[in-house]
């Protein structure tokens, strides 16, 4: 495997670290004391055509990959974390799930938008009883007429105290499991969707109890038979699957720090 960058990828990493040393650096401090959102920053995202980096460029997307945006990132914090966050937003969970598995109709219509910067997209899948353990993720998509009613709540809603788009990780049916999870896409105009703004960042709790969506707005769903689509849960699952063996060996690396330290003679932490 080859892990030299390409010329192009060089070039993008310096560009964007002369950039967020000259826009960014200089009041990231501020927006962190402030607990404030960086809406500043949003317009210089967007002329840098980082807003898109990672999406179609069908729809005014770079077509860049998920390592091009992991090299983005990267040099965005150095600088400013808040920024680098909107940018993988913005490219990555919901946006990235509407590019994936959302319908034409549903592409056409929200994807320019995000990566203009006009439309902030949060992703709301964590819930206060089960975390981001999928399997047992308790939001209620119901069949009513031609729509579905939602209710639940959700926690550490990425964006989600700015957004104006809100990718909900639902249960279809009341079918238990990775094959009854579906998303709906919610927009922040909906009367029954309550943002609770805990920092206007990371963190945000987004209630939706008894919002009506139509079928047009779920993600991840065959509209004429309202079955999952396998892509979906198979990307889920695998995910999870990653989560756990990242945890897993995470708590092998700290054992392993733990044994060697406690047994590490006093003479080795002199240069301390």
């Amino acid at each position: 495997m080859d892990f030299q960058l390409s010329d192009e990828q060089v070039q993008l990493k310096q560009t964007v670290r002369r950039l967020a040393e000259r826009e960014f650096l200089p009041r990231a401090a501020h927006w962190d004391e402030e607990e404030a959102f960086p809406w500043d920053n949003v317009p210089i995202l967007r002329e840098a055509g980082l807003l898109g980096l990672a999406l179609p460029e069908a729809y005014g997307g770079s077509g860049g990959t998920v390592f091009d945006l992991a090299l983005v990132m990267e040099q965005l914090a150095r600088c400013c974390v808040a920024t680098a966050f909107i940018v993988g937003q913005q490219n990555g969970f919901g946006a990235k799930a509407i590019a994936l598995f959302g319908t034409e109709e549903q592409q056409r219509r929200y994807l320019p938008g995000i990566i203009r910067g006009e439309r902030l997209i949060a992703w709301a899948m964590s819930e206060p009883g089960a975390g981001s353990d999928l399997r047992n993720l308790v939001c209620r998509a119901r069949r009513t007429g031609d729509g579905y009613v939602l209710d639940g709540r959700k926690t550490f809603c990425s964006l989600g105290g700015v957004s104006h788009l809100n990718v909900v990780i639902c249960r279809f049916d009341d079918v238990q499991g990775f094959p009854g999870l579906g998303a709906v896409i919610v927009e922040d105009s909906f009367q029954s969707l309550r943002q609770i703004k805990e920092n206007q960042v990371l963190l945000c709790k987004i209630l939706t109890e008894g919002i009506i969506q139509p079928l047009v707005n779920c993600i991840g769903r065959q509209i004429e038979t309202m079955s999952p689509l396998p892509a979906v849960a198979e990307t889920m699952e695998g995910m999870t699957e990653s989560l756990s063996q990242l945890q897993q060996d995470v708590a092998r690396l700290k054992r392993a720090a733990d044994f060697t330290l406690a047994n590490m003679p006093p003479s080795k932490f002199q240069t301390l």
